[in-house]
């Protein structure tokens, strides 16, 4: 499965995944899309323009449903994901 995460407030780093930070880094982000379906590879895309997002959205209509899974990162997600114990 491939998972882009729109990330507009920049909380996940390349630790995280595949980061698209600009416009122009689309068409090679979709070449390594292609890699990862055509080699059944897990992929996590971290897109912060939200212009891309929607592109990729547009691009996985093309697919079978339960290819692609989207994800909105924002900071109050991020904090409810941690665990409150951590900060202990």
């Amino acid at each position: 499965m491939i998972k882009i995460v729109l990330d507009a407030t920049i909380l996940m780093s390349s630790a995280d995944g595949l980061i698209v930070e600009r416009v122009d880094q689309y068409p090679a982000v979709y070449a390594k899309i292609q890699e990862a379906l055509q080699s059944q590879q897990e992929l996590t895309i971290i897109v912060h323009p939200r212009s891309v997002s929607q592109w990729f959205k547009n691009m996985c209509l093309r697919f079978p449903q339960g290819t692609f899974a989207f994800e909105m990162l924002d900071a109050r997600a991020a904090l409810g994901d941690r665990n409150p114990r951590e900060s202990n």
